[in-house]
């Protein structure tokens, strides 16, 4: 088989089996639309995946001392008392006790990473 002729079926091959693949679920659209099962999880998910984001979210609050795990309940300071106009985050300027949330992680890098980098404001 020339090279040609190879790429050619390699690349039919790749198209079908992922022609395939895509059209599988469609095929199984149907029978899950009569499913009880999927009616009962469609009306119960949705709060069951937000139960789950809080208590994430959440996890690492000092609940022992309600008063320290405050700021990160309400999100300290709302988005109407900052008073730097929009340049840097507030946490200056706000009344409220410094947050106890361990987010953002400290960086793994051994120089501390990159400060300006998404995800790492410290």
């Amino acid at each position: 088989m020339s090279d040609t002729s190879y790429l050619v079926t390699a690349v039919a091959a790749a198209a079908v089996v992922t022609w395939a693949l895509r059209a599988l679920p469609f095929t199984a659209l149907a029978h899950l639309r009569a499913s009880t099962a999927v009616d009962y999880l469609s009306a119960r998910m949705p709060l069951g995946v937000m139960v789950i984001l809080l208590a994430y979210s959440l996890r690492s609050l000092p609940l022992a001392d309600p008063l320290r795990a405050l700021p990160d309940i309400l999100a300290w300071p709302p988005p109407w008392a900052c008073t730097c106009g929009g340049a840097t985050p507030c946490s200056a300027s706000s009344a409220a006790p410094p947050s106890t949330s361990p987010w953002p992680p400290s960086s793994p890098l051994p120089d501390g990473g990159d400060h300006n980098s998404i995800g790492n404001t410290r």
